[in-house]
């Protein structure tokens, strides 16, 4: 069996056990007055802080623009443009077209939505063509 390691005590006082009676001989130490009844939620002051210099504006380094390799920022804006269609007309209102025109020729006709989407697209694209 594994041998586990024992972890140190910690210390709660940072001072000897023997010294904790002779608290009245420690510098600074006042004792309170009997019967008096300590704060419970007294704010507690933090440590002094030296505020950094400020520097004359203009002086300080411009960070460094990100370099990625060659060709990596196009295939992202590539990907990106991919996946977002920017259809120009509202969709609802192609497919009730659509719809109105094929139930002339054919009742009963019925659409995928990826089929409705992809003719869409074509005929933006289209006429953007002519």
């Amino acid at each position: 069996m594994a041998r586990v390691k024992a972890t140190p005590r910690r210390k709660t006082t940072s001072f000897p056990k023997d010294s904790v009676k002779n608290l009245g001989n420690l510098p600074g130490y006042k004792r309170p007055a009997p019967g008096a009844v300590r704060p419970r939620n007294v704010a507690r002051k933090g440590k002094a802080t030296i505020a950094p210099r400020k520097k004359p504006a203009g002086t300080g380094k411009k960070p460094l623009k990100r370099t990625f390799p060659r060709g990596t920022l196009a295939l992202r804006e590539i990907r990106k443009l991919q996946q977002v269609t920017n259809l120009l007309m509202p969709k609802a209102p192609f497919q009730r077209l659509v719809r109105e025109i094929t139930n002339e020729i054919k009742e009963g006709t019925r659409f995928q939505a990826s089929a409705l989407g992809a003719l869409q697209e074509s005929a933006e694209r289209a006429d953007g063509v002519q």
